[in-house]
């Protein structure tokens, strides 16, 4: 019986608790979700490329919240290096330092702006701040990505939050390379017709020298 009210009164305190921690949650959740910028996109949002040629992506963050500012942020783009490879990057980071990480083999670069509460370090606009070159290695499609959690963060003059944020990544669809000068024929084809046109380059040949024959005896 003893046990039985105990048991009782723990589960009258912790239930409240339970309820009153959810509640926080919900209602930090639910600020953040008012408050988080549009988002960070790659654009453009889908390329169509040629194999052995290159091309630029450029990083954005968009739509940072109305009397909010942002004052640091982190994000990682990630592609696939059997598709494409990397070739260099040009950041435009607006006078703040940052740091980065970079993987060729793995396919992934890594960058972050600490955040600092300064009004001189404050952006509130929309803006571009990485570009990255690729060479396209081989056909078929493959996404370019940026991610991250909880990593952009925001200051309205008195508090900072991080959050949660929508990303959005690039589709590449890779094509052949373009002839030039000709039709393009793969190495196979070629291969299989390389007896004839051995054959049509013997008699041009033979037809050339009997022309330059007759010219000879006329």
């Amino acid at each position: 019986m003893f046990l039985l009210i105990a048991m009782n009164k723990l589960a009258k305190f912790i239930l409240p608790t339970v309820l009153v921690a959810l509640m926080a949650f919900g209602a930090i959740s639910s600020a953040r979700g008012r408050i988080a910028p549009r988002g960070i996109t790659i654009e453009p949002s889908s390329l169509t490329v040629y194999v052995c040629t290159e091309f630029t992506v450029e990083i954005w963050v968009r739509g940072i919240p109305t009397d909010y500012y942002m004052i640091g942020f982190d994000f990682r783009v990630e592609w696939d290096p059997t598709a494409m490879e990397y070739r260099y990057h040009t950041t435009k980071d607006h006078g703040w330092g940052h740091g980065y990480g970079l993987s060729k083999d793995m396919g992934f670069l890594f960058f972050t702006y600490p955040a600092i509460e300064d009004p001189g370090h404050a952006i509130s606009v929309d803006d571009v701040w990485l570009t990255i070159t690729f060479h396209c290695l081989r056909e078929g499609t493959s996404i370019i990505i940026v991610k991250s959690v909880d990593t952009v963060w925001l200051w309205d003059g008195e508090t900072t939050v991080g959050v949660d944020f929508p990303y959005y990544g690039c589709t590449v669809t890779q094509f052949p390379p373009r002839p030039v000068g000709g039709v393009l024929v793969p190495a196979e084809k070629l291969t299989v017709l390389a007896p004839y046109l051995a054959l049509i380059g013997l008699v041009g040949a033979v037809t050339a020298a009997v022309i330059v024959k007759k010219r000879r005896k006329a």
